[in-house]
């Protein structure tokens, strides 16, 4: 006959429970998934830690159908074994995988057939179809169980090598530990792997609410219940030291913070909370929500296969120009000098030929199913608004007109334009302001009566409208909108907008003469509405660093003859 030999002497307890993990990439869901909101799926290399800025977009694997609805912004790498297809408006950074991309086939590159998933013209979300499936991930409902019995039997056997898990937020755990019932928020709060690996079996439910996992060595849970997290971390983001594998009766939910490896293959469901930063990986079967503003940082250390075959790795495809759709502001000078220094109001066609440079919203520059917008403002002591923020581009050009009075006030020109950007900016546009002026603030400063009358003031107040002017340029800045100045005539104040164009990151343009405005006008334009070809490539998906026995915890089954 033949028995499982104890866990003692030299035969550790890794070597006894039949676990071996596969792991694709950051996500993998074992069903078909529908993402609706913005997720993040990239990787690093977990031996150095998280470095902001050092990763690149990796694997969200579906054994299953994808859809993405019209919200959805996916930067990563969609990988699919089914049905791929998405809903006008729906976004990846990358080209998508999967044995079956919707849409028509547009190419082939380098043997790979390439699809406009959601036929937009121009193509708007690409599937690169896969020559193979890929291996699904097989859940591991008799492993769990074997290692929580293995390790209730281990800890029944040795009194002395191992205790209890107990109800103090305190508690540090090292070694092999057994709980028959649920484990709350509050029972653990660290992990201390100094000693050597932890072993942790709950037959029951677990909660683990603010857990550290701290030391050299790994900490595994074996769970027959649910799951849920909310705030774990790993020293130094080394998720491979963090496991927690689950059945298939699972409900998971994962919030806040995770560091380390969610393996439920075939779950019953996962949540992944919004606002949810993952670090390592997760792996998980049906039933799966995935919030808004997710990211998932990929450990690449875990990586044990690559589900696109290498003959489809070679894929890139460039499409026509495209830019970011564009907030113009026009904020002009109709102070009382205008009459002198643009008598022949050159500042109304170049204006014109501005907004006649835009695009709307039929346009096949922009980037996703937008439209440019303008609005036009002036100033002298106060601020005025011709047209408001619109993509409405013909309706905005026929406000355009001129007129010439009183004294100059820089910073209510940009007061008002700003607070139009606040009401109807684009999130997904470029702010950019061009603003004019032929003087400086006149007056510079003053005392203004607040509170009174003809015959007294009870209250005077000082103005600054130098710095006014300034303090609305870092209010500009501090909202991202670029202002680009132009100085008509020697009367401008070349240093406050050299000043103003300098704190919002844009460029100060000196006029001598009102027959310059057209060419710097034309010239901005054609800077702040250049666009480029976008390219789809392959992010470089390089080959496993770890083999599956790598990170195995296996089952050894000793033959023991009993009897003559």
């Amino acid at each position: 006959m033949t028995v499982i030999a104890p866990i003692e002497g030299e035969n550790p307890f890794a070597s006894h429970v039949g676990i071996d993990p596969t792991i694709y990439g950051g996500l993998y869901a074992d069903d078909d998934l529908t993402i609706d909101e913005s997720v993040t799926v990239d990787r690093y290399n977990g031996t150095v830690g998280w470095v902001s800025g050092n990763v690149t977009e990796d694997l969200l694997v579906a054994n299953g159908e994808l859809e993405l609805a019209s919200d959805a912004n996916i930067t990563g790498v969609p990988v699919v074994d089914g049905h791929f297809s998405g809903k006008d408006g729906a976004e990846t950074s990358n080209i998508a995988f999967a044995t079956d991309p919707a849409g028509t086939r547009i190419d082939e590159i380098n043997g790979t057939e390439v699809y406009n998933v959601t036929d937009s013209t121009p193509p708007e979300l690409f599937g690169a179809k896969l020559s193979e499936s890929f291996d699904g991930i097989d859940d591991i409902d008799q492993q769990t169980e074997r290692a929580i019995r293995l390790i209730d039997e281990y800890e029944d056997s040795n009194p002395i090598a191992s205790e209890k898990l107990e109800s103090e937020s305190d508690k540090n755990v090292d070694g092999f530990y057994y709980e028959d019932s649920d484990i709350d928020g509050d029972d653990i709060d660290e992990f201390d792997t100094s000693n050597g690996d932890i072993h942790v079996a709950v037959d029951g439910n677990v909660e683990l609410d603010g857990v550290d996992v701290t030391g050299d060595g790994r900490a595994y849970l074996y769970v027959s219940g649910d799951i849920d997290t909310d705030g774990v971390t790993v020293d130094g983001d080394q998720a491979q030291n963090f496991w927690i594998y689950g059945s298939s009766d699972a409900d998971v939910t994962v919030r806040n913070v995770f560091q380390g490896v969610m393996y439920t293959p075939e779950s019953n469901s996962l949540t992944v909370a919004k606002d949810t930063a993952v670090y390592g990986s997760i792996v998980a079967g049906e039933g799966i929500d995935i919030g808004e503003n997710v990211s998932i940082h990929f450990d690449e250390t875990l990586r044990t296969d690559v589900p696109i075959p290498e003959e489809n790795r070679d894929v890139t495809i460039e499409i026509g120009e495209r830019r970011s759709p564009l907030d113009v502001t026009f904020v002009l000078d109709r102070s009382g000098s205008m009459r002198d220094n643009d008598p022949s109001e050159q500042r109304v066609d170049a204006t014109k030929n501005f907004i006649g440079l835009m695009q709307g919203e039929d346009s096949s520059v922009l980037e996703g199913d937008q439209s440019d917008q303008a609005g036009v403002y002036e100033f002298n002591q106060n601020g005025y608004e011709r047209h408001h923020l619109s993509s409405d581009l013909s309706s905005v050009n026929s406000s355009v007109e001129t007129s010439a009075s009183g004294g100059t006030g820089i910073y209510s020109g940009i007061e008002i334009a700003l607070d139009e950007y606040e009401r109807n900016r684009s999130s997904s546009a470029e702010q950019h302001m061009i603003l004019l002026s032929d003087g400086q603030n006149d007056p510079a400063t003053e005392w203004v009566c607040t509170d009174g009358g003809w015959l007294g003031c009870d209250n005077w107040e000082f103005y600054d409208y130098n710095q006014q002017t300034l303090d609305q340029a870092e209010r500009a800045a501090d909202m991202n909108v670029t202002i680009h100045t132009i100085g008509l005539s020697d009367d401008a104040d070349s240093d406050m907008l050299g000043d103003i164009a300098n704190e919002t990151d844009g460029d100060y343009y000196p006029a001598e003469d009102d027959d310059e405005l057209e060419e710097i006008f034309e010239g901005i334009a054609d800077k702040v509405t250049a666009s480029s070809p976008t390219t789809f490539e392959v992010a470089s998906v390089d080959e496993p660093t770890a083999s599956p026995h790598d990170y195995a915890v296996n089952v050894r089954e000793h033959p023991v003859n009993i009897g003559g």
